[in-house]
């Protein structure tokens, strides 16, 4: 599988199981890869000095930052 395709993967699992996630990760940023949170952080800083100790180069996961409160797009 390429990278695009590992991407979309992940990026549709994290939403699949958004509700799950925001319970435990609020305010903080997840990282995933192969449909697995291989670790949260709190700030870009801490992320990517947990990147470095876990050898994962950032540009082949998924990341996104689960905010503090819910919020509602209308469009």
């Amino acid at each position: 599988m390429d990278k695009i395709e590992d991407y979309k993967r992940d990026l549709i699992w994290f939403f699949d199981n958004y509700d799950k996630f925001k319970r435990f990760y609020r305010n903080k940023y997840v990282v995933v890869k192969n449909k697995k949170i291989v670790f949260s952080a709190k700030g870009i800083r801490e992320l990517k000095r947990k990147a470095k100790i876990k050898n994962l180069d950032l540009t082949t996961a998924y990341i996104n930052k689960i905010p503090k409160k819910d919020i509602s797009i209308i469009f």
